[in-house]
Order: C-alpha cells, then structure tokens, then sequence
C-alpha cells in the first residue's frame, strides 16, 4: 500500500520534472527563432528594408586580355606594335549575410538571457557594446543606422521580455535555476 503511493508520487514528480523542462525548452526556442521572428516583423512594420547597397569589398579578378590586343606570339601587321592592354574585372563580395545577422541575433539574446537570469547587467551592457563596435563603420548611413538600431532594440526588448518570463515562471514553478546562478555568482 505504501509503495504504491510512494510509486503514484514519483510517477507525478516525474511528470511535472519533465513538464518543467519541457517549457524550459520551448521558451529558449522563443527566444531565438521567436526572436528572429519579431524583429524580421517590426523592421517589416517600421517599413525600414534592409539596405540594398550594403557595403561591399572589392575583389580584383584575374585581367583580362583586351580582344583588341592579338594573343601573344601571333604576327602583327606591318607599323609599330600594339601594346597588350588588359581590363581588369571586378567582383563584389558582400560583407554580411542575413544568415550571419540571425545568428548573431540568436547568440546575443541567449546571453543576454544568461545575463538577466543570473543577475549580471554587466553582460547585457557587454552584448550591446560589442554589437555597436562591430557595426560602427555601417552606422555612418542613416539608412543602416535605422535598420541596424531598430533590428538590435527589437532584439533586445525580445530577449528581455523572454527573459523576465522565464525567470518568473522559474521563481514560481521551475526548478529555481536562477536562484543557483545568483548563489554561485556570490561565491
């Protein structure tokens, strides 16, 4: 008799464990693809687009042969020798991508995440340091300055909001985790 409820309890405390880690999951998942989501929305809604002459680096290409100049070792006509010119071709390459710009989101709502939950406003301020450093030369175009400002704000506001949810429900009915960061910080 007594093992049966001892086995009914576990079986429930089991169930609620997972349930917990189950809604741990699913709010990181909301954190960053829901991240993504949000700011790809409001940019859309602000009617910013990404900007399309985004800086790019100039790669020179092999040069060409002018089809004026005759190949090399051919006989020329009768009179002074045309030079060989050439044409050199360019190439662009762009210098960022729109993957590289959600993985960034996603890193930097994680830690930002990580920051809140443990109580370290130092790492947030860090993330949007590093993040503004990183685009600094871009921020000279007001038309990357807006996209850039309202991607990152929107970003951010996601990522706290996430957050204060989560550490919520981790006060209320999670496993305490950010209790076990804030006593680890402390020693």
């Amino acid at each position: 008799m007594m093992i049966d409820v001892v086995i009914e309890t576990l079986s429930r405390q089991g169930l609620w464990l997972a349930l917990d880690a189950l809604i741990y999951l699913a709010a990181l998942v909301v954190l960053t693809f829901g991240g993504n989501l949000a700011c790809r929305a409001l940019l859309q809604i602000s009617g910013i687009t990404p900007p399309l002459a985004s800086p790019t680096a100039t790669a020179p290409t092999p040069a060409v042969l002018n089809p004026a100049s005759p190949p090399s070792g051919t006989a020329h006509a009768p009179g002074p020798a045309p030079a060989a010119t050439t044409t050199p071709t360019q190439t662009t390459i762009p210098a960022t991508s729109a993957g590289a710009g959600r993985m960034i989101g996603t890193l930097e709502r994680l830690i930002i995440l990580l920051g809140l939950v443990a109580g370290s406003w130092e790492i947030v301020a860090a993330v949007i340091a590093l993040k503004t450093v990183a685009r600094f030369k871009e921020l000279d175009e007001r038309l990357q300055a807006e996209y850039f400002l309202i991607g990152s704000l929107a970003s951010i506001v996601w990522a706290a909001m996430v957050s204060l949810m989560l550490m919520q429900f981790d006060r209320t009915l999670g496993f305490h985790i950010a209790d076990v960061l804030r006593v680890a910080k402390a020693d």
